[in-house]
């Protein structure tokens, strides 16, 4: 859920950092006035942002490959769209209730702040880095949890170029990069050569210091599962991260169930994606694989 990863790095009491853009939470069945109160007269910024026009990215809870994102300069707006939402929801048979009953709530909307300036590449184009993070249990300490990141990190493009300022409103196929069509791996990215070792260390860091306690909680609760005799419980996790122009990296999501895009006539792509799945199958079961390291 889009809520869930602002919600563990509060866990981990270390949404300060701003690992990840700062953001709210918003209910889905809000009110006009409690909409102004929890997200008052400014958008969330990012660090040396504030003051400046602002524009924040509001995440439809279900919102999947690109889907359910709007650009949002103020409150009122904000309520208009989750409102609108609602209606909807509302309006379809037992919707909440099987939602409730899969979820056990009701997912928040989030509020994020704009990565801005990113980094832009091949004629001014957004781009997102998709990074690959697995846990697989430890067998000799069940409160333990073994994290490996996949080396060959995915870069996704948005379909068109940013337009300038004076004329940017924040067209979806300028600035939306999930569910991208064009798809390359970082390093075979030459502009982004140097960014690979500090992509890793950031990820590194995140796992290692700040989020391992909560993964391994929740591998721990699938390993309970009494169905499941002898086999090695995993989980894997799909990281989306932008660049800022000065190279600060942001981890804009947390992928647990991550969804992989389909790319016509791209035989590289289709490789990489079945050395993903060999890689992962082996790393569970123990096969040394060198795309994987600790």
């Amino acid at each position: 859920d889009k809520d869930e990863l602002v919600r563990t790095l509060q866990r981990c009491r270390c949404d300060h950092l701003e690992l990840s853009p700062p953001a709210r939470l918003v209910n889905w069945d809000v009110t006009k006035d409690e909409c102004l109160n929890v997200v008052g007269d400014k958008m969330p910024t990012l660090l040396g942002n504030e003051g400046k026009d602002s524009v924040a990215v509001l995440k439809e809870p279900m919102g999947s490959r690109g889907t359910g994102v709007f650009f949002v300069r103020s409150a009122e707006e904000i309520h208009n769209i989750i409102d609108e939402h609602k209606k909807e929801a509302m309006a379809k048979p037992n919707f909440l209730d099987d939602l409730i009953a899969s979820k056990g709530r009701i997912p928040s909307w989030v509020l994020q702040a704009e990565i801005r300036p990113c980094l832009l590449v091949r004629d001014r184009k957004k781009f997102h880095i998709r990074s690959y993070v697995v846990g697989v249990e430890n067998w000799n300490n069940e409160d333990y949890v073994d994290t490996f990141l996949y080396k060959r990190h995915e870069v996704r493009l948005a379909k068109e170029s940013v337009p300038t300022d004076q004329q940017d409103d924040r067209l979806t196929a300028a600035h939306v990069t999930n569910g991208a069509k064009e798809i390359e791996l970082l390093h075979q990215m030459p502009e982004l050569s140097k960014l690979q070792s500090r992509l890793e260390l950031f990820i590194a860091q995140i796992f290692a210091k700040h989020l391992i306690r909560d993964i391994s909680r929740r591998v721990a609760m699938g390993a309970q599962d009494e169905q499941v005799v002898n086999a090695t419980k995993f989980v894997v996790a799909g990281l989306d991260i932008m660049v800022t122009e000065n190279g600060r990296l942001y981890l804009l999501e947390v992928n647990v169930t991550p969804t992989i895009p389909s790319l016509e006539d791209n035989a590289e792509f289709d490789m990489h994606l079945s050395g993903l799945m060999r890689d992962i199958v082996d790393l569970v079961v123990g096969r040394p694989t060198a795309n994987f390291v600790s």
